[in-house]
């Protein structure tokens, strides 16, 4: 068996960060009278860590399924309940797989589409509006 690890590095956006932030959940700590005490902050920084760095591995490992390539214009996927759509593409400088994440949309479902995939449907859609003008005549 060949183990090779692989660098990336991931982008999330600040509203992905707030709700990631939103599904962590700390232990309540007690006075001793038992009345509970906010969590320190760098227990909670600590856990938001732990949940954005799971959603950055979960963002990668979808790419790497979607078997498209590592350069995805958007890919959709559920992560503890929430709807992440992530586009990755390989810095030309240095190699490394960038992956940019945000909020995506529950109501479209898994999808995952190329740069190259986007550029056609571009260019399709573009000559069918040129064709409806030739035969328009305009």
């Amino acid at each position: 068996m060949l183990s090779v690890q692989t660098q990336f590095l991931f982008v999330p956006t600040p509203e992905i960060l707030l709700a990631l932030r939103r599904l962590v959940k700390l232990p309540t700590r007690r006075r001793p009278d038992g009345s509970a005490l906010p969590p320190r902050e760098r227990e909670v920084e600590r856990a938001v860590q732990g949940v954005v760095r799971g959603a950055g591995i979960a963002a990668f490992r979808e790419i790497a399924n979607a078997a498209k390539g590592l350069e995805i214009a958007h890919i959709q996927f559920d992560y503890l309940g929430l709807t992440v759509a992530a586009s990755s593409r390989v810095r030309p400088s240095d190699g490394v797989i960038e992956i940019e994440a945000g909020l995506g949309d529950p109501r479209l479902g898994r999808s995952a589409f190329t740069a190259a995939m986007m550029a056609g449907a571009l260019e399709a859609a573009r000559r069918r509006d040129r064709d409806q003008r030739r035969v328009r005549g305009r």
